[in-house]
């Protein structure tokens, strides 16, 4: 994080640590009004993300109609991003163990759902579907990956589903999820 990014100062973060050392870490961003006109334009900019016109446009898009479907469709949306886990803890469950609390933590907010935009490099599409995470649709079809000139990538636009995660994972994310009111973690999300 940078001194001055506004993104990372305003977001919770979902740590993982193993011996005291850091070892993983995924942003949220919780927008409270989701159905606010200026939420999906948010949504991008808090990626990071620059996308070609076209491109831009059909990611908006296919926001706009995740936002639109969301039930409830008021309820709070949690944006992931920033998700990065160090060289030692790759091929380990810290991945995987990220996106589960992110889950997790959809599910504490009461929220319909979240938006992430995942990097292909990075081959986090995959572990976002073992948590609940599908590739958003425009007219019935999934949003192909879109060209990323800044990350030098290509994105997958893909909303999380709260109770969309691998049944076999449900233990893992009921535990995380009651974890983060038992400890207090969450009180009350921050507007975004």
């Amino acid at each position: 994080m940078t001194a001055d990014d506004a993104v990372d100062r305003e977001a919770w973060h979902i740590v993982a640590r193993s011996e005291q050392r850091l070892v993983g870490c995924l942003r949220c961003t919780v927008f409270n009004h989701p159905l606010r006109s200026e939420v999906p334009e948010r949504v991008l900019q808090n990626s990071g993300c620059h996308l070609a016109p076209a491109a831009r446009e059909l990611c908006l898009s296919s926001i706009r109609a995740f936002l639109a479907s969301r039930r409830p469709a008021d309820s709070p949306l949690a944006q992931f991003g920033g998700f990065a886990v160090c060289s030692t803890a790759r091929g380990t469950v810290v991945a995987t163990g990220l996106c589960l609390a992110a889950t997790a933590f959809t599910r504490a907010l009461a929220s319909g759902g979240g938006l992430l935009l995942a990097a292909e490099k990075s081959r986090t599409e995959k572990l976002y579907a073992r948590a609940g995470g599908f590739r958003l649709l425009i007219d019935g079809e999934p949003v192909p990956a879109l060209d990323d000139a800044f990350h030098r990538d290509r994105v997958v636009v893909m909303g999380a589903a709260p109770f969309g995660n691998d049944a076999r994972l449900e233990p893992v994310v009921e535990f995380l999820r009651s974890s983060l009111f038992e400890e207090h973690r969450i009180k009350e999300a921050a507007c975004a």
